[in-house]
């Protein structure tokens, strides 16, 4: 998921399509998001934890492995995939940042 990747990397390299948080995923089939906590820097979690609860709703968590659930919901029928975009590029219309993203998902927009 590039979102994730741009968290782990601390920078921001894809362009993420216009549309909700797991579209793309529900789009695809998948039912289930599973965030390997211990694989994310704590900065990265305080960022995206939000984001996905506001989405999804809180997650079943498993605090012995790590491990965040959280059931999809059913989300849009096609979807655009995220880009990555090299080095400060311009982003391509209605693709935002993943700084723009989470900015938009936290205000519900």
């Amino acid at each position: 998921m590039p979102l994730l990747l741009d968290l782990e990397a601390g920078q921001e390299r894809w362009a993420l399509p216009p549309g909700e948080p797991g579209d793309a995923l529900t789009a695809a089939g998948a039912r289930w998001l599973v965030i390997h906590r211990g694989d994310l820097p704590q900065d990265a979690l305080h960022r995206l934890d939000p984001v996905l609860r506001a989405r999804f709703g809180p997650p079943q968590r498993d605090l012995a492995a790590g491990l965040d659930l959280y059931r999809l919901t059913a989300g849009a029928t096609a979807f655009s995939p995220a880009l990555l975009v090299p080095g400060d590029g311009p982003l391509p219309e209605g693709y935002r940042s993943l700084t723009g993203a989470l900015e938009a998902w936290r205000a519900g927009r």
